[in-house]
């Protein structure tokens, strides 16, 4: 099989337009609450360097979006000054692909124009104003010595493990004079960092080092640093990681996990008691999650999963309480909160999509009822009206309840059962709602478009729903995760939605994995199915990934801490695919990026020479250069071509008539 433009029926979506798709992503209000600012990206990259561009829009006038950079660059997360004259952002506009520096522009015209270093290469992650406006802090890495330079061209360049690290620093430069100084270095690593309002001082979050699993076994230490002695002091020791942080005039807020050295938990918020020199819970995380907190001027928000509502927060001065600002049955990507003063209205700018409109500008200003459109970037697609969506509920054997999203053709008849693909989301820390851009790689359009429904369950292990919910994910791989799967379809197949002899499953990363384990299930018979840089064995993914700490949550422990005399080799096989391949006969096209350090190609290399050997029909296709996500322009819409073509041929084909014969599809 080989990758070929689709059938006629999809010609109203054209996969060159979608790889095209226009992402707004990093809001920044401006200090007088009347623009919001953002950076524009493209979902797929064109070039060897990915491009992004600053946008300025008016709160609360429709089609009120133009543009302020180039595009030819990467211009990313624009932050306003707290003057409102001036707009910074990083950029790598001196070489692309290569140097990273901070720029400012001028709200009154002009080109922009660097006040860092535009020759420096290490990526600047985070840049925040001082909320005095003369300086600006931001956290980049060392550049590489002369001597390290010499050895990489000589290739002289042996690498000892735990040498030679990259460590965020912590750097503040001086807006006026561009004079940069280091707050914050030595063998430790800064992961994020907050402004007190007094502009004094800086909290910032520790970690011991670089390595994605760090805080998982080390913990994270929350300090703040005197500019003007450079003093730092110890707030607090978090023993586990710390994913968002804000300081406010309520004081200082993280988010981590309810249970903080497992990643299978639920988020909540937490407050740094600096008195005690320690942190106490205070929001969220029982029956929802919060993925988000920022400040917004001197207060702090958050947005939160409810179930399939996304909710924004406003974290009150009692510490534990808050007040929803905006709730609403969709995915919010992207958002800022302006709160406004007894002179100025509060207003919110989020991201909002649909099953047929890809993500856009919206503002909504007090009580935050009505919302005006601001942008337009993708109205190509949008005019297409491709799909409708609806929630599902069921539920599971032991009475849990569950729900997912089902979408479908825009002008189906609800009659009719549909050809059908169960569309598996990843994470599996993770929830799909309404939107255009569910899972992973933008499948759910696609095939939509083609006449299909799609189904996304919403399994336990994910978030939304709290403490309870996420926690099944804890060495509970293949469990209920896959139960739960089957329980929403089988309740598709009861509403009449899905035509039971026609589907198929597919998925990214959790979703290739629960895509692979199905082949390897008895209980539903699928005609097809798509594995996308999924675990086909946990044990050799905690031995390769690069989040080892992470995987081993999952997987129920890393082998090293197994005692092989009281546990057998085959004692936590169940999840495993690769040791069930005596039961697959499911035809599989296998999907993975050659460079994937998350979940390595070995995986997928060892469930294809399972089912080469065993004589089942698969295909596999890898894509050099690409990651755990695919980027490079060419290699999704060859994924995307490659997922139309197969799912046709085993639900629109003659080969849906019940003939599994290998003759239908090549072994190698």
């Amino acid at each position: 099989m080989t990758a070929a433009p689709h059938s006629e029926k999809t010609s109203k979506l054209s996969l060159e337009v979608l790889a095209d798709l226009q992402v707004p992503e990093d809001f920044h209000i401006s200090p007088n609450g009347k623009h919001v600012a953002y950076s524009l990206r493209s979902w797929s990259k064109k070039n060897d360097h990915p491009t992004s561009s600053i946008w300025i829009a008016d709160i609360g006038k429709e089609d009120s979006t133009r543009q302020l950079t180039s595009g030819l660059f990467k211009d990313e997360n624009p932050r306003w000054s707290p003057d409102g004259k001036h707009i910074a952002f990083g950029s790598d506009r001196a070489k692309p692909g290569e140097s990273s520096a901070i720029y400012l522009i001028s709200m009154a015209g002009g080109e922009a124009h660097f006040i860092t270093s535009p020759e420096n290469r290490r990526k600047i992650s985070q840049l925040q104003w001082a909320p005095s406006g003369r300086f600006i802090a931001y956290l980049s890495a060392d550049e590489k010595t002369g001597d390290q330079e010499r050895k990489e061209k000589e290739k002289d360049d042996a690498k000892v493990w735990g040498e030679e690290l990259e460590y965020h620093r912590l750097r503040n430069v001086h807006v006026a004079t561009r004079q940069m100084t280091t707050l914050v270095g030595g063998d430790q690593h800064v992961h994020l960092f907050s402004w007190g309002l007094d502009s004094q001082e800086i909290a910032f979050v520790l970690h011991k080092t670089p390595d994605i699993n760090s805080a998982g076994f080390y913990g994270a230490q929350i300090q703040r640093v005197n500019l003007t002695t450079k003093v730092s002091t110890s707030l607090c020791t978090f023993p586990g990681p710390i994913p968002q942080f804000a300081w406010g005039k309520e004081g200082i807020y993280f988010t981590g996990g309810v249970i903080p050295d497992h990643c299978s938990t639920a988020r909540t918020v937490y407050r740094v008691s600096e008195a005690e020199r320690t942190y106490e819970r205070q929001l969220f995380g029982t029956e929802d999650c919060c993925l988000a907190l920022q400040t917004a001027g001197s207060a702090v928000v958050a947005r939160v999963q409810s179930g399939l509502y996304d909710e924004i927060h406003h974290i009150y001065e009692s510490h534990s309480a808050s007040r929803i600002l905006y709730r609403a049955m969709h995915d919010i990507t992207a958002f800022d909160v302006f709160v406004g003063d007894e002179s100025t209205e509060p207003a919110i700018a989020i991201t909002k999509s649909d099953g047929s409109q890809p993500a856009e500008v919206f503002t909504l200003s007090a009580p935050f009822t009505e919302e005006s459109q601001l942008s337009d970037h993708n109205s190509a697609i949008a005019r297409l009206k491709i799909s409708k969506s609806q929630p599902i509920y069921a539920a599971a054997s032991d009475g849990y309840q569950l729900d997912g999203i089902v979408f479908l053709p825009s002008d189906h008849d609800a009659s009719n059962p549909l050809p059908t693909v169960v569309l598996v989301h990843g994470g599996p820390y993770y929830r799909l709602t309404t939107g255009f851009d569910v899972c992973h790689c933008l499948e759910a359009p696609i095939l939509v478009s083609a006449g299909y429904a799609v189904l996304c369950p919403n399994y336990r292990g994910g978030s939304s729903r709290g403490q309870k919910h996420a926690a099944y994910a804890r060495g509970g791989m293949g469990t209920v995760d896959y139960d739960d799967t089957i329980t929403l379809l089988k309740a598709g197949i009861d509403k009449g939605i899905v035509d039971q002899s026609r589907v198929a499953i597919g998925g990214w990363s959790q979703g290739g994995f629960l895509s692979y384990l199905a082949v390897t299930r008895n209980d539903f018979k699928f005609r097809a199915a798509i594995c996308g840089a999924g675990v086909v064995d946990w044990n050799m993914v905690i031995m390769t990934s690069d989040a080892y700490w992470f995987e081993a949550d999952l997987g129920g422990g890393a082998p090293w801490d197994v005692d092989a005399d009281r546990e057998g080799p085959t004692d936590r096989r169940h999840g495993n695919a690769i040791w069930h391949m005596k039961n697959v006969t499911t035809p599989v096209l296998i999907l993975h990026g050659e460079e994937d350090v998350r979940v390595p190609v070995s995986q997928a290399i060892a469930f294809w020479r399972g089912c080469v050997h065993r004589g089942v029909p698969v295909k596999m296709v890898t894509y050099p250069r690409e990651g755990h996500l695919l980027e490079e322009r060419k290699h999704v819409i060859d994924l995307w071509s490659r997922m139309l073509q197969f799912y046709d041929l085993h639900l629109n084909s003659q080969y849906q008539t019940g003939d599994l014969s290998l003759n239908k599809m090549s072994v190698t």
